[in-house]
């Protein structure tokens, strides 16, 4: 609680000297209260992740000394904002990172995943992580990355950039997993909206 109270008292410091908005101090413990929330709700969903298409809810471990990713998109048009989140998991099951955010609305729900995918994946670049497993819910990002061709469209553009971001971690496998197994990430995302 006290590292995040010193992080938003560092980003609000910053924020006054570059012009922008001043936010109350009693802005900061409501938002590190509602972070501290965030964090243990998704500790308690440890059992959520999957691995497989197939309709299971139990977390499997990713390998020995690897993370495993979940992200997720949600999407407000009547706010015209797109939800973000990412949680990463240690071979333990343990959290060791969140990461929510929240985005003008992109064109549909694909995009929003696209988008939610960049976040996560530099979200682990930015936690040093160099042996990832992620895990989403839509199969049509998963099984594009997954694929060795490559499309010159701008959505195939757009996805040709993660896999070369991919790229940059030492070791990394992709999987599709259902709504039920990743709905820490999920319920975390529509939260974030």
């Amino acid at each position: 609680m006290t590292a995040m109270i010193t992080k938003l008292t560092w980003f609000r410091s910053h924020s006054i000297l570059h012009g922008k908005e001043f936010h109350h101090p009693r802005f900061l413990i409501t938002k590190a209260l509602e972070d501290y929330y965030l964090f243990q709700m998704a500790q308690e969903r440890k059992s959520s992740p999957s691995v497989t298409v197939v309709q299971k809810s139990a977390w499997i471990k990713p390998p020995a000394d690897w993370f495993k990713m979940n992200w997720d998109a949600s999407c407000a048009q009547s706010r015209g904002r797109v939800g973000i989140e990412v949680i990463i998991r240690y071979t333990s099951g343990q959290v060791i990172g969140c990461c929510r955010d929240s985005k003008p609305l992109v064109v549909n729900s694909f995009m929003a995943e696209v988008v939610a995918l960049q976040v996560a994946m530099n979200f682990c670049k930015d936690m040093g992580i160099k042996m990832v497993k992620l895990e989403g819910d839509s199969l049509q990002v998963v099984q594009y990355l997954q694929k060795d061709s490559h499309d010159m469209s701008p959505v195939g553009l757009l996805l040709e950039d993660k896999k070369l971001l991919l790229k940059s971690f030492a070791q990394w496998s992709i999987h599709h997993t259902n709504r039920l197994a990743n709905e820490g990430a999920h319920y975390l995302a529509q939260d974030a909206i």
